[in-house]
């Protein structure tokens, strides 16, 4: 007995473990590294850094050897000696073999194994600007569009459509801050200057339980911060726009700085094109965008941040001209109450507008102006239970104010003043989830949140009959600041990963969302004129629940990411619109809509290569999107507008040498579901058209070849001044991908209709200068 209890107490002992906790910082910035690899040889074995930077692991006393990576820094090993807990502070530099001054995603090694969310996306920004480019515009949302489950809306467009979702069911948020609409130059680029941009994370699926309103996915674009220690700028002058950034201290490092622009001068093009097309004489077309970003650190523990965004795009032509544009900002302030609490307070504004006019007759214009503005509060919190258990928890506000439009005539028109109805709503969620480790091969990622939507005066409700005719012309006026109409939604979020061994891993989830806010829209890509509404009394909140399954394997000590996901996904309230719908300058837009159920399930297969020459991956998504309306289509299943059963999709970058490197991506997907005519029959000397069930039929399959190579200039010694050539081609062998499809009536046959294929680019050659100094 004697010994039995000796041996315990010894076996006690010997296996007490001690703390050791620390930070990784970037040398030359003091800036945390989120993500970075702590990996302890002996044990095979590590962890990565928080938010903070900060790291905690346990070890029993003795001497261990540390590897310390980030992406895109150099690897530092260092020995450490534990006997008691201990704290270090680890430093690293940037790597000289990359792009300087590249802030990339951070994460973990094996964190396509290891982390408790699936159906996520990252894609390093260094990445994103080696891919070939459009009109020399690198641009994140064409890379985006290249991750399995993810598919242009439309050739060229900036809209998406995440697991057969609408584009309108994506949430971006650039800082927090909601971006209504994407697009720069009808689609052609996205808002986000990449120069200016820290961060790009997808979510497809499961959606943390601190973000909600959309159901399909959830793009979250962080903006980069100054640096700290020197001032540095980087821009480029490309084909049809340049761009500018700045960085830098201000007094100190405590405070920092980035302003970045962006200007396109595609009017420099116009006059080129008059003698084909006279139609062009006097027209332009431009966009800019500015992003700045100030920050202060006040001490360890609290730091403030403002961030700001616009942007605006202007078409014009001699009879008519159109504008739109996003403004965002977002002041947080982060308090770090201790090593184990954090919380993070936004205050957030977003703003949607864009205008049109135009000469109707010799004296008469009209003009027509409309706008979408957000004000909201979030209220984030981080509280690390222990080693196992990571607890979030918070609050979000929004008010949104709806401006439909005001039209205004002048000459000697119909009408001088119309106004569709305003109307404004207060969206809530509350949330709280955890990440709870159960031992070394599994972990749980569960989560609750709680929204509320209100309808808030002044606002009119209207009353439809069984055939969507308005009951009331006048309907029920509310008064200002009364709530008329109230949602709720429970939306659980479940995940769970299981290690099979330090290598694979089993993952599933399930995320329930509600949808409370959508799109007016008669176009797959999307317009700038477009209207966002809300639910309302007529209108019910979207809702979808989602389940996933995934196995996930790497290679060559995780240098090849492997990974295949199941998902299904069902839809109620889906909104579809009737046949001929009337979208603009309709003051009754409720009786336009059919509601239904959708559904969307799929199979995903991704291969992803991180060597270090040679870059990219492998994707190919099987899927099935279709919807049931009763009042469309006879009531018979039909597929959704942005139902593609095949995409694949191949990127690759290779460092030939120092100086060279060379990209190509391919892309192939099967057509885009259109309704077209099936026959024609005369009436009264009339012919007309018959056609077939809603989206029977299929443009022809969508391919297209991308390829690039970047020359960077010869190293000088320590010259501040460094630039890079990039030359694109973009569609190389000038494939005639379909944009739109007419039917029209053969001339040589009035009974007989032919289908005539627009298209937009056949092959795009592009030349940019990057610099940075």
């Amino acid at each position: 007995m004697v010994l039995f209890s000796v041996t315990v107490f010894a076996t006690e002992t010997v296996l007490d473990k001690k703390l050791f906790k620390g930070k990784v910082l970037d040398k030359e910035t003091n800036e945390p590294l989120i993500g970075a690899t702590i990996y302890v040889q002996e044990l095979k074995s590590g962890t990565a850094t928080d938010i903070s930077g900060k790291f905690r692991i346990k070890l029993l006393s003795g001497k261990y050897t540390l590897e310390i990576s980030y992406i895109g820094y150099k690897s530092k090993i260092e020995s450490i000696d534990i006997t008691d807990d201990m704290y270090k502070v680890f430093y690293l530099e940037r790597d000289s073999k990359e792009i300087e001054d590249v802030l990339v995603s951070g994460k973990r090694t094996d964190e396509n194994v290891a982390r408790a969310s699936m159906s996520v996306e990252k894609i390093k920004i260094q990445q994103i600007r080696q891919l070939p480019a459009l009109m020399g515009e690198v641009d994140v949302i064409k890379a985006i569009q290249l991750l399995p489950g993810v598919q242009a809306t439309s050739e060229g467009s900036s809209g998406f459509s995440v697991r057969g979702g609408n584009f309108d069911q994506n949430l971006i948020l650039l800082d927090e801050a909601q971006i209504y609409n994407a697009s720069h130059l009808m689609g052609f680029f996205s808002v986000f200057n990449n120069d200016a941009i820290k961060e790009v994370e997808l979510y497809k699926g499961d959606i943390p339980a601190a973000y909600g309103g959309r159901l399909a996915s959830l793009l979250k674009v962080d903006v980069a911060e100054g640096n700290g220690e020197k001032f540095h700028g980087r821009g480029g002058i490309g084909t049809i726009s340049s761009r500018l950034t700045l960085e830098g201290p201000i007094i100190s490092d405590k405070t920092t700085f980035l302003v970045s622009g962006r200007r396109s001068y595609v009017e420099v093009y116009m006059p080129l094109f008059v003698k084909s097309n006279p139609d062009l004489e006097g027209a332009g077309l431009f966009f800019y965008d500015f992003n700045a970003k100030l920050k202060h650190k006040i001490d360890n523990k609290n730091i403030i941040t403002l961030n700001g965004y616009k942007g605006w795009d202007e078409f014009t032509q001699r009879s008519a001209n159109f504008g739109y544009g996003n403004t965002a900002s977002t002041l947080s302030w982060m308090h770090r109450y201790n090593d184990k609490i954090l919380t993070n307070t936004s205050l957030v504004y977003s703003k949607y507008n864009y205008k049109t006019a135009a000469s109707i007759y010799e004296g008469e214009s009209m003009e027509w102006v409309s706008n979408l503005q957000d004000f909201g509060l979030r209220i984030d919190n981080t509280f690390l239970v222990n080693e196992s258990n990571t607890v979030k928890f918070g609050v979000s506000s929004t008010y949104h104010k709806f401006y439909p439009g005001f039209i205004k005539a002048t000459g000697n028109p119909l009408f001088s003043e119309f106004e569709l109805d305003p109307s404004s709503a207060l969206e809530w969620g509350v949330y709280a989830s955890n990440i709870q480790e159960l031992g070394h091969r599994l972990t749980l990622k569960y989560g609750l949140r709680f929204s509320i939507f209100q309808n808030i005066g002044p606002g009119t409700e209207y009353e439809y009959d069984d055939n969507y005719q308005v009951v009331d012309s006048a309907g029920v006026v509310h008064k200002s600041g009364e709530v008329y109409n109230t949602y709720f939604g429970i939306e659980p979020r479940i995940g769970l990963v299981y290690r099979l061994n330090s290598v694979s891993s089993v993952k599933a989830s399930y995320s329930r969302t509600n949808q409370y806010i959508q799109l007016a829209s008669n176009s797959a890509g999307g317009t700038p004129l477009d209207i966002w509404f809300s639910a309302n009394n007529n209108v019910k909140p979207q809702l979808a629940d989602q389940v996933a399954i995934g196995y996930f394997r790497n290679f060559s000590i995780n240098r090849i990411e492997a990974s295949i996901e199941g998902y299904y996904k069902k839809m109620q309230n889906t909104i579809d619109f009737r046949d001929h719908a009337e979208l603009l300058f309709n003051p009754h837009l409720d009786g336009e809509f059919r509601i239904g159920e959708s559904y969307s399930y799929g199979a995903e297969f991704m291969l992803r290569f991180n060597f270090e020459k040679f870059n990219g991956w492998a994707s190919y998504t099987l899927s099935k999107t279709k919807r049931e309306i009763p009042e469309i289509n006879n009531g018979n299943v039909y597929v959704s507008p942005y139902d593609k059963p095949h995409d694949i999709s191949l990127v690759a970058t290779y460092l030939l040498n120092k100086r060279v490197s060379l990209s190509a991506t391919w892309v192939y997907s099967t057509g885009n579901p259109m309704t077209a005519p099936s026959g024609r029959f005369p009436i009264d000397n009339v012919v007309l058209s018959v056609y077939s069930d809603r989206n029977a039929y299929r443009m022809p399959d969508y391919h297209r070849l991308d390829v690039g190579v970047t020359i960077k200039t010869k190293e000088r010694g320590k010259r501040k001044w460094n630039g890079e050539w990039n030359f694109s081609l973009y569609n190389a062998y000038g494939r005639h991908n379909a944009w739109t499809i007419n039917f029209i009536e053969d001339e040589n046959n009035p009974n007989k209709t032919k289908a005539e294929m627009t298209y937009l680019f056949s092959f795009i050659p592009s030349i940019t200068y990057n610099f940075r100094f």
